[in-house]
């Protein structure tokens, strides 16, 4: 079973796959409007899966750094079947 939290946070990561871009992980828990640690705690989970990949930046003067995450293909395309069945059949 696929809980609340893992759709939210697949569903943004996907979006921004269809978009060509990567999300950092304070961006995704604002968009998710859930907490930090759900949030994260969702983040590992796919990563060691394998199928989100996560990298660190550079710090850039003033600010610290930030992990990008990215969907692999194979989670891209998990995400894409999960976020089918769940979201639009509702749990």
């Amino acid at each position: 079973m696929v809980t609340e939290p893992e759709l939210d946070v697949l569903e943004v990561l996907r979006a921004a796959a269809d978009r060509g871009e990567r999300m950092h992980g304070w961006e995704v828990v604002e968009t998710v409007r859930r907490s930090g640690a759900t949030v994260h705690r969702v983040l590992d989970q796919l990563e060691h899966a394998g199928r989100l990949v996560a990298e660190w930046d550079a710090a850039a003067s003033g600010r610290d750094r930030r992990r990008w995450y990215t969907l692999t293909p194979d989670g891209l395309a998990w995400a894409v079947e999960v976020l089918t069945r769940f979201r639009t059949a509702g749990l």
